[in-house]
């Protein structure tokens, strides 16, 4: 992060840090008004299915790892 010479994540996770984080404290920062003052509205991001649908995929692929298409949504 240029204006700190840091890492970018240290802004980013909050009271965690960069060395600290982890995804669900980067979600729970970032989605948090009250702890980050640059978040302008509350977000829950959910792990678990609720009514048939899962709202956030835990298991990201990596950088060289494709995702099967079935659909493009425009």
């Amino acid at each position: 992060m240029p204006s700190t010479g840091g890492y970018a994540m240290e802004a980013a996770c909050g009271p965690w840090g960069a060395s600290n984080c982890n995804p669900e404290r980067w979600y729970t920062y970032m989605g948090d008004r009250n702890a980050n003052p640059y978040v302008p509205y509350f977000m829950h991001f959910f792990t678990e299915e609720i009514d048939g649908f899962t709202l956030l995929d835990s298991h990201p692929k990596l950088c060289s790892e494709n995702y099967e298409v079935s659909a493009v949504i425009i």
